[in-house]
């Protein structure tokens, strides 16, 4: 069999760059600062309206639920008291038209629909409907207050 010469490998540390740890770190901190502003838009839970106030002039408490503009995907809002008002934080926006349903002692008495712009001009405040009164007047339901 016949021999060869085999050389061993003798690297030159100076021909090899090697970058300080503190260049790497610099690096890896801006892509990571690239990752989160990339996907933290897609991660955000969604649009809310800071807040949603329901004022109550009647002698009865109204439970209040939302939706959008099909009315099929009932949120409870809350419960506004007889002869007061309520402010729900941090509603979930239902797009341009918002429904709200009105129920008193688990019987519904209306539903309202009103536009996103109307309750934007009206501070989102939103008033029971005075005839929700006379309607459950009529129908003999006793006031809760």
């Amino acid at each position: 069999m016949p021999t060869a010469s085999v050389k061993p490998y003798v690297s030159d540390d100076r021909t090899r760059v090697r970058l300080r740890p503190e260049v790497w770190l610099g690096i890896v901190v801006i892509a990571a600062m690239i990752v989160v502003a990339a996907i933290a838009p897609r991660l955000q839970p969604g649009p809310f309206v800071r807040r949603v106030r329901i004022v109550n002039n009647s002698a009865y408490n109204f439970d209040v639920d939302v939706a959008g503009r099909v009315a099929n995907g009932w949120m409870p809002l809350g419960t506004v008291g007889d002869h007061s008002a309520v402010s729900i934080g941090s509603v979930f926006q239902q797009g341009s038209s918002w429904t709200l349903r009105f129920s008193v002692q688990g019987h519904e008495v209306g539903t309202i629909v009103r536009s996103r712009a109307d309750l934007e001009r009206a501070d989102w405040v939103v008033d029971v409907p005075s005839s929700y009164t006379a309607k459950l007047s009529s129908q003999r339901v006793v006031p809760t207050g």
